[in-house]
């Protein structure tokens, strides 16, 4: 099961993510993603703090969504991934294609 809590923190959409992200649920990710994906918004932050897992169907939404971002010159931040989240990204060769940081402030800031 995913929970999925958006907030804005100024103008940046932030994504909290807490469970598992399967092909059950990453339809539910998507529909947040798109929601905040708007004409001005360049930056989308997840908050992985509560992410417990991931499947290659969530990787498949984070990475569409970043290229959407790219093309307007932003990108999606993954902030807080738990040390198993990050190692699905390292191995998907994701760690570079993605913006990793150590807490959603770290992200918020640039």
């Amino acid at each position: 099961m995913l929970e999925i809590v958006a907030r804005m923190e100024g103008d940046v959409p932030v994504i909290g993510l807490a469970g598992r992200l399967d092909a059950e649920s990453s339809s539910l990710l998507e529909t947040a993603l798109n929601q905040a994906l708007s004409d001005s918004v360049s930056v989308i932050i997840l908050d992985a703090t509560g992410l417990l897992y991931t499947s290659s169907s969530g990787l498949r939404v984070m990475l569409a969504v970043q290229k959407q971002l790219k093309q307007r010159g932003g990108e999606l931040r993954i902030a807080a991934p738990k040390p198993d989240i990050r190692k699905v990204l390292s191995i998907a060769g994701f760690l570079t294609v993605f913006s990793i940081r150590d807490s959603v402030e770290e992200a918020l800031s640039g």
